[in-house]
C-alpha cells in the first residue's frame, strides 16, 4: 500500500525522524491545523504490530512524499497466541480492553453436532460481530470456539455471549461459555489460556473468576499462568 502527495516534499537528512514521536518537519508558522507529530508514530507502532513494515519516500523539497507499508498474508500456521499477543500490545498502545470468550458446542437438539450444524453456528457467531478487528477461531472441527473481542471488556464478552443467544432462537443449541479479559487478567494469564485452549487443554468451569491479584492463588492451584 502507497499514499502519495505532491506537498512541500521531506529533506533526504530528515527521512530517518518522520516516525519519531513529537516530530513536526516542515511545519509553517500562522494559522492553520497543527499537529503534535504522534499521527506517524502511531501509525508505525500499528504497522510494527501487525508483523509489518512502513517507510518513507522522497527526493527533497518540492517533490512531494510517497508513505509505504506492507502487511504479511495471515499464513495457515498463524497461531491463536500470536493473535492474543498482538491484541494485547495493541490494547496498550490504545489503552482499551481486549476480551476473549470461549464457546464449546455439547449438543444440538440433544444430538451430537453434525458439521452441518457445527458450520451453521460459527456462521452465527460471525453475524453478530460489530468490528472488523473482531476474530472468531475455531478448532476440534467447530466444537470449540473462540472470539476474540478488541476493545471490549469482560461485560462487552459478556453482551456478545447474549447476542449470540438471540440469533439461536429456532434452534435449541447446549454450549458452554467462558469471559476472560485484559486487563483484568494479566498478559500471563491470557496467553496461557489461549495456548490451553489451542492444545485442547482448557478446562471453562475453572476459568471464571480468576481475574486479579486477589485470585492468584486460586489461578496458582488450578495451573492458570503457569510457565510451560
Amino acid at each position: 500500500m502507497k499514499v502519495s502527495d505532491t506537498g512541500e516534499g521531506i529533506p533526504k537528512e530528515n527521512l530517518k525522524d518522520v516516525f519519531d514521536r513529537f516530530q513536526q518537519l516542515n511545519r509553517m508558522p500562522g494559522p492553520g491545523a497543527k499537529g503534535i507529530g504522534l499521527g506517524l508514530a502511531i501509525a508505525r507502532q500499528i504497522v510494527k504490530m501487525h508483523r509489518g513494515r512502513i517507510w518513507v519516500e522522497s527526493r527533497g523539497t518540492n517533490h512531494g512524499s510517497t508513505f509505504n507499508f506492507t502487511l504479511p498474508k495471515l499464513r495457515k500456521s498463524f497461531h491463536f497466541g500470536d493473535y492474543i499477543g498482538d491484541q494485547i500490545k495493541l490494547s496498550n498502545i490504545r489503552h482499551r480492553g481486549f476480551s476473549l470468550t470461549f464457546v464449546e458446542v455439547v449438543d444440538v437438539g440433544g444430538r451430537a453436532p453434525t458439521k452441518t450444524s457445527l458450520s451453521n453456528i460459527a456462521c452465527s457467531m460471525e453475524s453478530v460481530l460489530r468490528s472488523p478487528r473482531d476474530a472468531v477461531f475455531i478448532r476440534n472441527g467447530g466444537k470449540a470456539i473462540a472470539v476474540g473481542l478488541p476493545d471490549a471488556n469482560r461485560q462487552g464478552g459478556l453482551m456478545f455471549i447474549r447476542r449470540f443467544r438471540g440469533v439461536l432462537e429456532e434452534e435449541v443449541v447446549n454450549f458452554r461459555t467462558a469471559v476472560v479479559a485484559y486487563p483484568d487478567a494479566d498478559a500471563k494469564v491470557m496467553k496461557d489460556l489461549g495456548g490451553r485452549w489451542e492444545k485442547g487443554m482448557l478446562d471453562l468451569s475453572v476459568i471464571g473468576g480468576y481475574y486479579g491479584e486477589e485470585d492468584s492463588g486460586r489461578r496458582r492451584r488450578a495451573g492458570i499462568g503457569k510457565s510451560a
